[in-house]
């Protein structure tokens, strides 16, 4: 017979990040009590029945990390395709990566293609990412049964239009659009509605679907209304790209006669739904609207440095625009992207004092959780959703420690993360995924990959210097 003890585990922590006045801040010596799937107490001591007692001497736990951005699958295997290439005038780094995407998506066997996007999820919760917003280009429902198996918490969505060639690729030197008519984008939106009808709520709650427009580029202004009149009738919010390179300002000025944030605006995607990725080309009209409207910008620095640009994070800050963290593509280590969050911003800022390590750290948890609408997420409390993460600070490169939050923000790595725990159930013990067999995965991913760059060699999908090596 199980008894309310069987369902508490208690956290005997050095470190613990609790809420202060809006911010947060650590406290020392405490235990966390996680009662069910919910955060009981924080304690100087507790000396209750549990069904467990976790021991964190010398570790810090936080909030469990909200990813605001990712597609899942394309870490997995187009790392190394453009990293050291120069880019043509207006184009951005995943265009170079479309190509051999495409041959993916056109190509992957069900087994395997499940295997891909198993692999990249499989890091993110590994890092700490307990929650994930997953804008998928026809894999969200093959996301929604990995999420249910491995434990974590999403939002997921079926971008449109729904495939990677409309949002741009390089041939034979130049940047190509296959932009669909109309009737094809309306298609893809329906299909997001679908996915809501059967999917939200899933894996008990911890599945949520968003709608998700590709950018005000890619989706005709009477889709994108829609999207907002569908978005508001379901309370599902909103995820979408703006702003981040040239040739979508371009085009938005051309067509619409609006900068990128202007025509959002102008189409009511804005709000305090609305989750805005990238957000690197702005002035001070945009900024305006954006912390006028209380949407969110998710800053994805690593993604955007491969590109050899530093978004905007402070300045938003300093607006009182809601920012939160995301990955988005080719490396899903959000500790990485903390880290990079704070020491771009100081280089972009031109000083060591801003971005202070609470400034990111509150991105990271605080303000996902507020653009997702959730104040029961990135925040550890009575009430709120155990989703936690423990940091061991202990190691050579982060120890001895005189201020937690540094150390980790500054010093950390992913691999730090030791403990993952979502739902209070515990999805990463000693940085080992619980929920799969992370070898027989890596093998499946091999072999599907290895299959896939020999394909792409033969479309000239792959750079002439990898090309005879990866085959």
């Amino acid at each position: 017979m199980t008894t309310p003890a069987d369902n508490t585990i208690a956290i005997d922590a050095s470190y613990v990040l609790v809420p202060d006045g809006g911010r947060q801040t650590v406290v020392e010596d405490k235990t966390v009590v996680i009662s069910g799937d919910r955060i009981g107490e924080v304690v100087d001591t507790f000396d209750g029945a549990v069904g467990r007692r976790i021991t964190a001497r010398g570790k810090l736990v936080m909030p469990g990390f909200i990813n605001g951005h990712i597609h899942a699958g394309t870490a997995t295997y187009v790392r190394g395709l453009a990293e050291d290439s120069d880019l043509l005038e207006g184009t951005a780094f995943y265009h170079y990566a479309v190509p051999l995407l495409t041959v993916g998506y056109q190509n992957f066997t069900p087994d395997e293609f499940e295997a891909v996007l198993e692999w990249d999820i499989l890091e993110l919760i590994k890092k700490g990412s307990t929650t994930i917003l997953e804008e998928s280009f026809g894999g969200a429902d093959v996301v929604v049964a990995i999420v249910e198996r491995l434990g974590n918490r999403a939002y997921v969505s079926a971008t449109y239009p729904g495939q990677v060639a409309n949002i741009g690729y390089i041939k034979d030197g130049k940047l190509v659009y296959d932009r669909p008519a109309a009737a094809a984008v309306e298609a893809g939106f329906e299909k997001g509605l679908e996915l809501h009808r059967r999917s939200n709520g899933a894996a008990d709650d911890r599945v949520r679907v968003r709608l998700s427009p590709t950018g005000p580029d890619t989706c005709p202004p009477e889709i994108l209304r829609a999207t907002r009149e569908e978005a508001d009738r379901l309370g599902c919010g909103i995820s979408i790209h703006a702003a981040h390179h040239p040739t979508e300002i371009r085009f938005c000025l051309d067509n619409f006669d609006a900068s990128p944030i202007g025509h959002l605006a102008n189409t009511g995607i804005l709000g305090s739904d609305a989750l805005v990725t990238h957000v690197t080309f702005t002035d001070d009209d945009d900024r305006r609207l954006l912390a006028e409207t209380q949407s969110t910008v998710v800053h994805c620095p690593v993604r955007k440095a491969r590109e050899a640009v530093i978004t905007p994070f402070v300045e938003y800050l300093e607006r009182g625009i809601n920012v939160a963290l995301g990955t988005d593509s080719y490396s899903s280590d959000i500790v990485e992207t903390i880290k990079a969050t704070a020491q771009l911003g100081k280089i972009k800022m031109g000083r060591v004092g801003v971005p202070t390590a609470q400034d990111v750290i509150d991105a990271a948890t605080l303000g996902g959780a507020a653009g997702l609408g959730r104040n029961d997420l990135g925040r550890i409390e009575a009430g709120a959703k155990a989703d936690l993460v423990i940091v061991d600070l202990e190691k050579p490169h982060n120890f001895p420690v005189i201020d937690p939050l540094i150390n980790f923000v500054h010093y950390s790595f992913g691999s730090d993360v030791e403990t993952v725990i979502v739902d209070g159930r515990v999805v990463v013990e000693g940085g080992v995924a619980v929920n799969t067999d992370e070898e027989a995965l890596r093998e499946r991913v091999r072999a599907a990959t290895t299959r896939i760059f020999g394909l792409g060699a033969k479309a000239g999908a792959l750079p002439t210097h990898t090309a005879g090596r990866l085959t």
